[in-house]
């Protein structure tokens, strides 16, 4: 351990079950967690950036101060060797044991962490000062975070959250960020090093404000239990150095897809590889980067870059100082591999760019909620032309496509911007540590971001939240159907026993109130006159027994040239609309029975099967097969003919 004050933590294995029990529950199981209460590490780290002044402390033996009650310590029992230090170690499994009971709340318990925070808010709580609230908001575990303006005395915020723990019978400890000046508080509650310390993991230079992020040595055989430990080590939460993993974690998918197992050695071209990545790795094994973004949190402005490539997707924020010299920085990032299973087409490349705009979206989201940021101040950037325009226009795509459509909309505006000019270029396609700390459009963004907004370029195409327009191929409804509309019906459908007689009377009525209006001079039936009048019956049909919402939903149902129309799994096969996008038909109507009969004596009486499939090349009937049957072996109104083939020859009466 690094810690220089705690050298050994007991911790209690709650988890342990009886070997003879495997079964058992163990204590841990009976034990209910309590909600989460701690706050977002991310959010804390960003918030850490943005802070003038910071000073660090930590509880003493912080779990340790909780007791439990008295009636519940049984369940806490362990046991410990009697006289340890009296029996040789080849000898403790045979030594005498003895009973004890933790009296306080110990490390191991799923409760502890919810105890801990509850009990340290709940404090906090009776205090209406400004440090307790900074304290509040920024207490994760048992660290403590005080944000302080440069002009606040740091020695009477100390001592103040010093009392403030002392009257909840706690004791802070390990102060950090005090000058020397203002170290007026004990020096054993002062951090032995006051130049360099942890901040939840992360390494923090006081004495240069830099943050350092650290990238691991490799050393012995490269497995791939080897490889995915060594990517696992690299701990850098805000994803700074996020492009530096990019080839490595691309590698390991390759590992992954080759199937090696966790001890087998990789092929030599793999280890080639590696051993490549590693020495990048081992020539620049320390990344700096600034600490502080901004000290103006009022004029800010926050601009997402995302963009996707082959190997993966990620996306780049950072943070814009709207004043006359604008100031900005890298705050936050984050990539992924392309996944596996996701073949490379060229359909591949515009998802996985809508893909990175959604996680640019999820992370403008997730600001939003920890930084408290307006939305007039995000915007995001892309390189995808194709999808901004997907984004201007409401229209029927597939779903995995219209998911991520509604997640970006009415956030913020999306704008289109150059290739060459987008960071998030790297979070895609990788790069090497040494490369990275160098990159000038890595850490500040493109030059043009820096100046003031009359000399940005224009885009080539953008996106503004409420300037959706609906499609034009989406827009297009009947004509025929919209001028002659009739309402009520004026043709009862349930007195004609065929279908083609229902087309053609219809037909006849369409065209004598054409004929009325004098929209025609020669009253002759054509097809398009007869596919109006179909339309127009199936548009009565669903208006009178309309789909629930349930039945939307699991047919997902949508409206295309005025009639209801289902969407299954066959929309990218190369079929005709009719046959891909089906005609909702409700199973109620009396147009339906029609429809079945005429496709049943159309094609020489066929079988339920057969029938099913020719109706589902143009209509879907919500329990088609069961409707089939109905209406065929109905007997008022099903196939006569039929009828006859089925009956069976009469039985005669036994004398």
């Amino acid at each position: 351990m690094d810690k220089a004050y705690t050298k050994v933590r007991i911790v209690m294995d709650a988890s342990a079950r009886p070997p003879s029990q495997p079964s058992a529950p163990s204590l841990n199981n009976c034990l209910h967690t309590g909600p989460l209460l701690l706050k977002q590490l991310i959010g804390i780290l960003l918030r850490f950036r943005f802070m003038k002044r910071v000073i660090l402390a930590d509880i003493e033996k912080a779990f340790l101060q909780l007791g439990v009650r008295e009636s519940d310590r049984d369940a806490t029992r362990f046991l410990w060797v009697k006289n340890p230090k009296e029996i040789e170690l080849d000898q403790f499994q045979y030594a005498p044991c003895i009973v004890y009971r933790f009296c306080r709340v110990s490390f191991g318990l799923t409760v502890s962490p919810f105890l801990l925070n509850a009990t340290i808010r709940e404090h906090l709580s009776l205090y209406e000062s400004k440090v307790a609230r900074s304290i509040e908001e920024n207490l994760y575990v048992d660290n403590i975070m005080m944000c302080l303006n440069p002009s606040e005395n740091a020695t009477s915020a100390c001592l103040e959250a010093i009392e403030i723990f002392k009257a909840g019978g706690m004791k802070l400890r390990e102060f950090f960020g005090l000058k020397k000046s203002e170290r007026q508080i004990p020096s054993e509650d002062l951090a032995p090093n006051q130049e360099e310390t942890k901040i939840l993991g992360i390494k923090w230079n006081q004495i240069k404000d830099v943050l350092i992020l650290k990238l691991p040595k490799f050393e012995g055989k490269i497995t791939k239990r080897s490889i995915l430990s060594t990517i696992a080590q690299v701990y850098d939460p805000l994803g700074i150095v996020s492009p530096a993993l990019v080839p490595a974690k691309h590698l390991l998918q390759k590992v992954f897809e080759a199937n090696y197992k966790w001890d087998t050695e990789v092929s030599d071209d793999i280890k080639k590889q590696w051993q490549k990545i590693m020495s990048s790795w081992k020539d620049s094994s320390e990344v700096e980067f600034n600490r502080i973004v901004s000290t103006s949190s009022d004029q800010l402005e926050y601009h997402c870059f995302t963009d996707a490539s082959g190997h993966g997707f990620g996306a780049a924020v950072y943070a814009r100082e709207s004043n006359m010299q604008p100031k900005v920085a890298l705050i936050f990032a984050k990539s992924l591999v392309r996944p596996a299973s996701l073949p490379i087409n060229a359909s591949t490349i515009p998802k996985l760019e809508l893909q990175a705009m959604t996680l640019g979206a999820k992370i403008f989201r997730f600001l939003n909620q920890e930084l408290k940021v307006a939305t007039d101040n995000l915007t995001i950037w892309s390189d995808s032309q194709c999808n901004i325009e997907r984004l201007k226009k409401i229209g029927k795509y597939d779903r995995f496509v219209t998911n991520r459509l509604q997640k970006i909309r009415n956030l913020c505006p999306v704008k289109h911007l150059v290739s060459n000019d987008n960071p998030s270029d790297l979070c895609s396609r990788g790069s090497t540590p040494g490369d990275l700390s160098v990159n000038r459009l890595w850490w500040y963004g493109p030059k043009w971001l820096s100046l003031p907004k009359e000399k940005w370029p224009t885009p080539l195409v953008e996106y503004l939240p409420g300037s959706e327009i609906q499609d034009k191929t989406e827009e297009f409804t009947l004509a025929a159907t919209v001028e002659e509309k009739l309402e009520p019906c004026v043709i009862n459908i349930e007195r004609f026993s065929n279908y083609k007689r229902l087309l053609s009377a219809m037909s006849y009525v369409i065209l004598f109130i054409k004929k009325l209006r004098g929209l025609i001079k020669s009253p002759i039936i054509t097809s398009t006159t007869i596919k109006v009048a179909e339309n127009y019956l199936i548009l009565k049909a669903q208006e009178n027994w309309p789909p629930s919402e349930e039945v939307k939903s699991s047919l997902q149902i949508f409206e295309r040239k005025g009639l209801l129309r289902c969407r299954g799994r066959i929309e990218e096969a190369d079929l005709r609309d009719n046959t891909k996008f089906p005609v909702f038909l409700p199973k109620e109507s009396w147009l339906t029975k029609l429809i079945i009969l005429d496709l049943h004596k159309t094609n020489k009486h066929c079988g339920t099967q057969t029938l099913l499939a020719l109706i589902r090349r143009k209509y879907w009937i919500l329990k088609g097969r069961k409707e089939v049957e109905r209406v065929l072996f109905s007997t008022k109104y099903g196939c006569l003919t039929c009828r006859k083939f089925r009956l069976r020859p009469y039985n005669l009466q036994k004398i």
